[in-house]
């Protein structure tokens, strides 16, 4: 607690030395107390920084306290110390410019109706390493981004740590004099084979150290990519709402695999594959070795992986494994003498049923390398006709064993464009119950 007793004070509210602001009690002319209780609002929290094109983004949060007496926060003030202010609606500004290697101070203040409170200092920021060149014998050149913050304080050196991987020798710190350097970059000299974490700080003029880069695993003369093969969706159809790609990895140049990108493409039954991949961004740089999508019916989905090692040498993408879901029998123009029932062991709980020759299901506009009929087999099922642009391609006996959801694979002669695809039954008075049209795409 602390007691403030100053004359001159006239407004609502005293900042102590640590920046909070203080109601003050005043009195009247007749020596009556009175609550003075306009207050400035708290520092802005938890701020943060990243490169924004030419200039460094700033981020926080609101005050915790926005005052009193002054209504909501109305702004913020962005200062780069020796440089521009920014002033913003929002919890977020760019400061245009990028600092050089010493980084630069930024300030974040709150404003309301009560006045401007007290500024934040943004905290110093880790340098980055960004590249390793294994272009070398005997040593790994190691490049980084500098600080972008450094908190209010003068970097004076960056020092470069090689933690000892495997047995490897330790080596001394390396310090980055930023008065004589400006290439941002370090070698690692040590035997082919070694492996180091290299990680990279700022050291401040008080001798204290910033926050550290996250490390980087680097194992000299290793230039060998990694080697990644593409294991799951095994089945080339999928009767689920999702499907899931795995993968696995090597790595025999010794850096060890330290991540993977994984990719996709995709289209309906009447479109074409082509060469445009879906990125997701939780699946780039991933450490997992399996990903699962939700699928649409009547598609065609096919996963690729590349893997990276920790000296960042990066496979080719691995051949994809494909797989298609059906489209649902709803989906299929039925002639006369069909009947749509439901039920839970169908695929998407619906199926299709005649016992009339000669009664037709008929789908349009298929791009299709592939082609199957899912269906039902029982003891007096009877047989179904698959034609191609009106040419018979097979015909499916569909007696046996009772089993709902089964997979008839239909051979091809060629790829189906733009095709009509028809099925028909051939017998008389026999069941036939189809589930669904399985076209892979081109």
């Amino acid at each position: 607690d602390a007691d403030f007793t100053d004359a001159a004070i006239s407004a609502g509210s005293v900042t102590t030395p640590e920046g909070i602001n203080i109601a003050v009690t005043g009195h009247d002319g007749n020596g009556a107390s009175v609550a003075l209780t306009t207050t400035r609002p708290s520092i802005p929290t938890q701020t943060a920084v990243a490169v924004n094109g030419a200039g460094v983004r700033v981020s926080w949060n609101a005050p915790a306290c926005v005052g009193t007496g002054g209504g909501s926060i109305s702004g913020y003030h962005l200062t780069r110390v020796g440089g521009s202010t920014v002033d913003t609606t929002l919890t977020n500004a760019t400061s245009p410019g990028l600092p050089g290697q010493a980084g630069a101070e930024y300030l974040v203040s709150a404003t309301s109706g009560a006045g401007t409170g007290a500024a934040a200092v943004v905290p110093a920021s880790a340098p980055a390493i960004t590249g390793v060149d294994l272009n070398y014998t005997g040593a790994v050149g190691v490049t980084f981004n500098t600080s972008l913050s450094n908190g209010g304080r003068q970097i004076l050196y960056y020092v470069v740590h090689a933690d000892p991987v495997g047995g490897a020798p330790a080596i001394e710190d390396n310090y980055y004099d930023i008065s004589t350097h400006s290439d941002r970059l370090w070698y690692l000299i040590a035997a082919a084979g070694d492996t180091y974490d290299v990680t990279i700080l700022p050291l401040f003029s008080d001798f204290t150290f910033g926050p550290p880069s996250a490390p980087v695993r680097v194992t000299v003369e290793d230039q060998t990519a990694p080697h990644v093969t593409t294991t799951a969706p095994t089945s080339a159809v999928t009767l689920g709402s999702t499907t899931t790609a795995r993968w696995s990895g090597s790595d025999s140049g010794g850096a060890g695999l330290k991540s993977y990108d994984v990719r996709y493409r995709h289209a309906a039954y009447s479109g074409h594959l082509g060469k445009t991949y879906v990125y997701p961004a939780s699946w780039q740089a991933t450490t997992s070795t399996s990903k699962s999508l939700a699928v649409a019916r009547g598609s065609t989905y096919c996963f690729s992986v590349r893997a990276r090692d920790n000296n960042l040498n990066t496979s080719s993408w691995s051949v994809e494994k494909c797989t298609a879901t059906p489209l649902d029998d709803r989906s299929l123009v039925a002639s006369s003498h069909w009947s749509r029932t439901t039920g839970t062991a169908y695929y998407a709980h619906t199926v299709t049923s005649s016992a009339h020759r000669r009664a037709t299901l008929t789908r349009t506009g298929v791009n299709a390398r592939h082609l199957a009929v899912l269906a039902t087999r029982c003891a007096i099922c009877g047989k179904v006709a698959v034609y191609a642009d009106g040419t018979k391609v097979a015909t499916l006996d569909l007696r046996g064993t009772t089993r709902n959801r089964l997979v008839f694979n239909v051979p091809l002669p060629h790829a189906l464009s733009a095709a009509t695809v028809r099925l028909k039954v051939v017998t008389r008075r026999k069941p036939v119950k189809i589930d669904g049209l399985v076209l892979r795409a081109v």
